[in-house]
Order: C-alpha cells, then sequence, then structure tokens
C-alpha cells in the first residue's frame, strides 16, 4: 500500500472521528429554548439582600419550564426560591409565600408580569424579586429616602408598591468565561493553582453571580474561598478576608492588568486573578532571587510596589502542548489501525 494513500486514508478517517463526536455532542433539542431567570432576596427592611442569576434549557411549557427553573435554582443554593403552575400559570414562592414581584424582559426593559400563563414560556429573561416584593403605604414611607427609588407605586392599588428589579433588564449576549485562581503563599514562590469556567450574561451582576456559584462549586477545596463582591461601582476579588488580588485580563492574546472591573470583566473572555499576596513592597521583591522577580511588575501608578504577572500564561502554553500532543496520539492511532486494516485485506486477499 503506497503510504500516501495510507496518510490520506488516515485523515478521511479522522475527520470522520471529529465529525461523529460533533454530532453526538450535539444533543439540543430543536424544541427547547434558553432562559434566564434573575433572582432579588429582599431582608427584613425591604432591602436587597441576596441575588442570583440562573440559566436554564425548556420547552416553551410552563410545568417543564418551572421543573428547569427549580433545578437550576436548587443547584444554585436557592432552594427556598421555588415555581409553580396554577390557575394563572407561572408563580413565585419564597419558602412557601407569594408575595413577590414579578417581571419580565421585552429586550430592552423590564416589564411587570401580567400574564403569568405566557409571559415567562415567550420571553428569554424574567426576573422576581422575593420575600416581600409587594409593601403597602406605611410600609414605603418608612424606607430610607435613597430606596424609595427602587419602588414604583401601583397604578391600580393606591398606596401599594412594588419593588422594581435593581439590574439591568436588557437582553446580553451570554459568555463562556475562563479564569484562572492562582494563590501566592507568604514565602512569594510556592503557588496553587485552578481554573474555572462558566457561563453568564455580559453583564457586571451576571458576571459576579456565576463567578461566586463556579467558586462554591468547588466545594472543599481552598478555591471556594475565593470571592467576588459588586459595590459602589467597583468589583473586589478576595481569597476569604484577604483583598490583596492582581488582577488581569486577556485583550488581543495579550494580558493587560485590569483597570475598570466593572467593564472589563463581562467583557474578557480570559481572566486572571493572582490571589492573596498579588501585590508586594519593593523590601519583598528585593528579596527574592533574580529567577522569581521575572514573575512581578512595577507599577507606574504606585511606586514601590510590584504586582504579581498573570500566570495564565503559563497555563495556555500547557493546555496548547497537551492539545497538540493529543492531536498528534490521536493521528498516529488512526493512521496505526488504517495500516492494520490495509494489511489484513492484503494478506486474504493474497
Amino acid at each position: 500500500m503506497d503510504s500516501k494513500k495510507i496518510i490520506a486514508a488516515a485523515v478521511v478517517a479522522l475527520f470522520c472521528v471529529t465529525a461523529y463526536a460533533c454530532v453526538v455532542s450535539d444533543d439540543s433539542d430543536a424544541a427547547s429554548k434558553k432562559y434566564e431567570l434573575y433572582v432579588e432576596v429582599l431582608g427584613n427592611d425591604h432591602i436587597v439582600s441576596d441575588y442570583v442569576y440562573v440559566y436554564f434549557e425548556s420547552d416553551a411549557d410552563n410545568e417543564k419550564y418551572c421543573k428547569a427553573a427549580n433545578e437550576a435554582l436548587a443547584k444554585a443554593g436557592f432552594a427556598d426560591v421555588t415555581l409553580e403552575v396554577g390557575d394563572y400559570g407561572i408563580s413565585f414562592k419564597y419558602k412557601g409565600d407569594g408575595n413577590n414581584s414579578c417581571w419580565y424582559s421585552d429586550g430592552k426593559d423590564w416589564v411587570s408580569v401580567s400574564k403569568g400563563e405566557e409571559d415567562y414560556i415567550k420571553n428569554t429573561k424574567a426576573g422576581v424579586a422575593v420575600n416581600g416584593g409587594w409593601i403597602d403605604q406605611a410600609t414605603y414611607d418608612a424606607l430610607p429616602e435613597y430606596e424609595k427609588v427602587n419602588w414604583l407605586e401601583d397604578a391600580y392599588m393606591g398606596g401599594y408598591y412594588q419593588k422594581i428589579l435593581e439590574v439591568p433588564g436588557t437582553v446580553g449576549e451570554i459568555k463562556n468565561y475562563m479564569v484562572f485562581l492562582t494563590i501566592i503563599n507568604d514565602n512569594l514562590v510556592d503557588i496553587e493553582a485552578q481554573t474555572i469556567s462558566f457561563s453568564s450574561e455580559n453583564n457586571v451582576f451576571a458576571w459576579v453571580s456565576a463567578f461566586n456559584q463556579a467558586t462554591k462549586a468547588l466545594g472543599n477545596s481552598i478555591f471556594a474561598q475565593v470571592n467576588a463582591s459588586y459595590a459602589m461601582g467597583y468589583v473586589s476579588i478576595s481569597y476569604g478576608e484577604n483583598g490583596n488580588t492582581a488582577c488581569w485580563v486577556k485583550e488581543n492574546s495579550k494580558w493587560v492588568s485590569v483597570s475598570d472591573p466593572t467593564k472589563q470583566y463581562p467583557a474578557s473572555s480570559e481572566i486572571d486573578f493572582e490571589l492573596k499576596n498579588g501585590w508586594i513592597s519593593s523590601d519583598k521583591y528585593n528579596g527574592l532571587s533574580d529567577s522569581e522577580k521575572k514573575f512581578w511588575q512595577s507599577d507606574a501608578m504606585m511606586p514601590g510596589w510590584y504586582e504579581r504577572i498573570a500566570t495564565g500564561e503559563l497555563v495556555d502554553d500547557v493546555l496548547n502542548v497537551m492539545l497538540i500532543v493529543g492531536i498528534v496520539i490521536i493521528v498516529i492511532i488512526v493512521i496505526l489501525v488504517v495500516f492494520l486494516i490495509f494489511r489484513s485485506k492484503k494478506k486474504s486477499s493474497a
């Protein structure tokens, strides 16, 4: 058998195997839709105490929608929030209480739900404020002035107010994110690394929610202590109580130190956090060996301080090598299989 024909046959076989794998992995149901649900949990003071975004697939059927949403909420740690189907379509309960403010997105803004039997399944994004989504006049009057803007007086029920959701009602792109987490130990040499991946709508509120779900899912790992928080227009990344984190995003194939996290995190598909000792003083830097100093860079805005350079680049290199090695191994196996088949046929025909 001509060696060129063997190689050509191997390439064809490899293509067929790859194509088959793609077909097998595509288990999407043409009748199903991808949905997004945002939940605000109000505290006893009627101020948001927690929130979550969840994503799920379902047929455009109320029963199936509720089942898929309940599973997604439970997985995210919000099992107290449940959906059920009643005489007027889908409704929400929080620990059995139905006093909740329900909305769906028309693509640009939040719209108050009026038809529970169709508003959720017809629109891809919904939102709800639970645990007292409607309040009376006396409760509204007792709120701090800065919180009153988050409540809307009902046009048909004077003296009652509905909670307005505090995140964008727009329907954004659902993106896939890869985040490299590296803990720099106190000797500034030893590190521990972990990579997480998750999907999220590309706004800062959704990103923070998805990031925290991904780290909590690590269970007993030390990386489960990594947390993102959003306050006063800024996203902070901490390891337990330690917020000394060097933050990077990949832009145009290069790692860039983060200057505007609220915009850069949702916009970037690859992100790197150097935790615990992400920044060090010049005294600590000068105590490092020359071989270790290459992992740090000085900061022009903070003289005397050094930032840990993103290690995600190193992880990328390892992944690329593994991918290349894997492809080579597959090609070799396919060539050998094809060669043995042709040799067997040649012997049988001799």
